[in-house]
């Protein structure tokens, strides 16, 4: 209520985690338990998204006096999917891109069935960060391995399905990266033509300046952008710090530069 209701503070979108997350509390993907299940005749949901996540979206909707968009990104595909470094660093391993494909669409399916249709998605959570360790849930990608993934398989994928009008939006990470993903994708007349606008993370604006999405923006205006993710640890501590400021006013300060 104090989130989504009409006397709170009024989100109207609420981004799901395909699968397991940093902040999940344990690490799991769907079809975990099935190696070499190319059929994905085992995949199904999980309790986290009978119980936790599927119920909160729907509560939310029904609290909130505005549309709520919802939208999804995958942290990992299986293991078993995976080539997985000693560093942890891991990609998709080109025999199941399109399994990984029909995966994702199945996913998207299983909550339609439950009554939760997607707005939006990105094809991958954090790409650079499965490509060079694996702290939590993760799996790495350059920007022309996942564009040439999403062209060749994953949006072929959606089509077949009927899910072609999903908003997919590319990058989902940092904004230093932002210049690179856009020039890769935008300037592609064959990815161009899917890919709606930009996910952005804020973790590493202190390394770039806030003009590039200006640049971004005025090279390429009908794609928007949308910073999909922000949290705070202070010296490791998630909880809140009774008296201390630092993290709203560097949220305030994020929302005022972008």
């Amino acid at each position: 209520r104090s989130y989504f209701g009409t006397d709170g503070i009024g989100y109207t979108f609420i981004r799901v985690p395909l699968g397991g997350c940093d902040f999940s509390t344990h690490y799991y993907a769907y079809d975990d338990d099935h190696p070499g299940d190319s059929t994905l005749q085992y995949f199904n949901l999980t309790e986290e998204d009978y119980v936790y996540k599927i119920p909160n979206i729907k509560r939310a909707q029904e609290l909130s006096p505005n549309p709520i968009r919802v939208f999804t990104a995958p942290w990992s595909a299986p293991d078993w999917m995976k080539e997985i470094e000693s560093s942890g660093a891991s990609h998709l391993l080109p025999e199941y891109y399109e399994t990984y494909a029909k995966y994702y669409v199945k996913f998207l399916q299983l909550y339609a069935e439950q009554g939760v249709d997607f707005w939006g998605l990105t094809p991958q959570n954090e790409p650079s960060h499965g490509t060079t360790n694996g702290g939590f849930n993760s799996m790495g990608w350059t920007s022309e391995q996942l564009r040439d993934w999403t062209a060749g398989y994953f949006v072929p994928a959606l089509k077949a399905a009927g899910l072609d009008d999903i908003v997919l939006m590319i990058l989902d990470d940092q904004r230093t990266q932002v210049e690179e993903w856009a020039e890769d994708w935008y300037g592609n007349e064959s990815v161009n033509s899917f890919s709606d606008g930009m996910a952005v993370h804020w973790y590493q604006d202190s390394n770039s300046d806030a003009s590039v999405l200006t640049q971004a923006h005025e090279q390429y205006p009908d794609k928007f952008l949308l910073y999909t993710e922000a949290c705070i640890f202070t010296n490791g501590v998630i909880e809140p710090i009774l008296g201390d400021w630092s993290r709203a006013e560097r949220y305030a300060s994020s929302i005022l530069e972008v």
